[in-house]
């Protein structure tokens, strides 16, 4: 994929979510927590997948709801593996406890139960500041 002009030290972030609430908080959370990273985002997997394919977006790490109208975060995952294989993909869901009982694509990197609970926004940046930094090493 074609970089996109961001500096060694930038962890680019895709965000997508068909709610643009979560989109919103989660680009926030991450932005302001932490000064590395640099947030892109999308309410629609449709028009996430058109960043990474026509205008070849890149990205060190995908945060992507499950249940979204287009496709699933499943069917998404794949589609971007075909794309960009092997970019972390944080699956960050209301779904993740139904989610953990069956069998999960392998390109999973880690997935977040999405259940309104206090620090949940500051537990998703740990999970991007972990998984960006052991991409580094």
């Amino acid at each position: 994929m074609v970089s996109d002009g961001a500096d060694a030290e930038t962890v680019r972030v895709l965000v997508v979510d068909d709610n643009p609430a979560v989109v919103d908080l989660a680009s926030e959370y991450l932005e302001h927590t932490d000064s590395r990273f640099s947030v892109r985002t999308e309410t629609s997997a449709a028009a996430a997948l058109e960043q990474l394919r026509e205008r070849n977006v890149d990205v060190d790490c995908i945060v992507s709801d499950y249940k979204m109208p287009e496709m699933n975060g499943f069917e998404f995952l794949e589609a971007v593996e075909e794309t960009c294989a092997d970019v972390p993909f944080i699956l960050f869901t209301s779904q993740a406890r139904e989610l953990f009982e069956q069998p999960t694509p392998d390109g999973i990197t880690e997935m977040i139960q999405k259940d309104g609970r206090r620090g949940l926004y500051s537990e998703l940046v740990e999970h991007v500041a972990r998984v960006a930094e052991s991409e580094a090493t």
